[in-house]
C-alpha cells in the first residue's frame, strides 16, 4: 500500500536494512503546491502583529523553545535563548536591553519561571512577562496558584496567533 501511494504520487520509496540494527525507510515524495487553505494561513500569518522589541524565552525543552523563537523571529522581534533560570539571569545580568522576558513555569533547576520573573522584575522594573506553562501536570498546576505577583499567562500549547496577539498587548501596555 505505502509502495502503491508513493508510486502514484510521482515520488519513490528507499528501504534500508542491516541485520541486527533495524530498517530504516523513507518515502520520497514531490513537492507539492500549496492549496488554497495554506495560502489562506499564509496570509492570515502575515497579518500578524510583530515587533522588533528583544525578548528572552526561557524554556528548557530544546523543541519547544526552537518554535518559540522561530515564530518570534518570522515576527520581527529579536529573540535571545536560555535554557533555563540560570542562563537567563547571566543574560539579564549582562545589561542587555530586553523588551520581554517569556519564560516556561518548570525549568530544571532551583529557579522557576516565577521566581525568574520576580528576579528580573527587580532589576528592571520596566520589563514586560509573559509565563507559559503546559498546565497539565500537578507540578504546573501548584506553581500557577503560588503566582502571587499576578503575570500573565499563556498555556501550551498555544497557537502562533495567540502568542503573537498576547505579545503585542503585553509591549504596547
Amino acid at each position: 500500500m505505502v509502495y502503491s501511494f508513493v508510486k502514484q504520487s510521482g515520488g519513490n520509496l528507499r528501504l534500508e536494512s542491516t541485520l541486527g540494527k533495524g530498517t530504516t525507510v523513507s518515502l520520497l515524495l514531490p513537492e507539492g503546491t500549496p492549496s488554497a487553505q495554506t495560502q489562506s494561513m499564509e496570509m492570515d500569518l502575515k497579518c500578524l502583529p510583530g515587533g522588533s522589541e528583544t525578548i528572552l524565552v526561557v524554556e528548557d525543552e530544546p523543541r519547544i523553545r526552537k518554535l518559540a523563537t522561530r515564530s518570534l523571529t518570522n515576527l520581527g522581534y529579536q529573540v535571545i535563548e536560555a535554557q533555563d533560570a540560570r542562563a537567563a539571569k547571566q543574560i539579564i545580568a549582562g545589561g542587555m536591553l530586553i523588551h520581554l522576558l517569556f519564560s516556561d513555569i518548570v525549568m530544571p533547576g532551583k529557579m522557576d519561571g516565577y521566581q525568574l520573573a520576580h528576579w528580573a522584575l527587580e532589576r528592571q522594573p520596566e520589563l514586560k512577562v509573559l509565563i507559559t506553562t503546559g498546565g497539565s501536570s500537578a507540578i504546573s498546576h501548584k506553581h500557577e496558584r503560588t503566582n502571587n505577583g499576578n503575570l500573565p499567562l499563556l498555556h501550551k500549547p498555544y497557537s502562533e496567533k495567540t502568542l503573537a496577539e498576547t505579545i503585542r498587548v503585553l509591549l504596547d501596555q
